[in-house]
């Protein structure tokens, strides 16, 4: 059976690349048997989620636009935060 260390590594990897099929069963098995690392993979998946909900808010200039910068100001943000 995987650690939990090793659980929390595959679970961030999983949010780039795919894993393999072995690997995937053995997270998915880890994860049905752990509830504090199925309580991480929760946590992960809602501040991906929550970033990118961001990301489109700040895309559209809603986030900033509230904050009383200037046009320019809010660009040079956006710049900054673009991976």
């Amino acid at each position: 059976m995987l650690a939990c260390d090793e659980v929390s590594r595959l679970v961030c990897q999983s949010l780039d690349a795919r894993l393999p099929l072995r690997q995937r069963l053995r997270v998915w098995l880890h994860l049905r048997m752990c509830r504090l690392c199925s309580q991480f993979q929760r946590q992960i998946l809602f501040l991906r989620k929550a970033t990118r909900r961001y990301w489109k808010l700040v895309e559209n200039d809603e986030a900033l636009a509230g904050l009383g910068l200037s046009a320019d100001a809010r660009e040079r943000i956006k710049r900054s935060l673009k991976p």
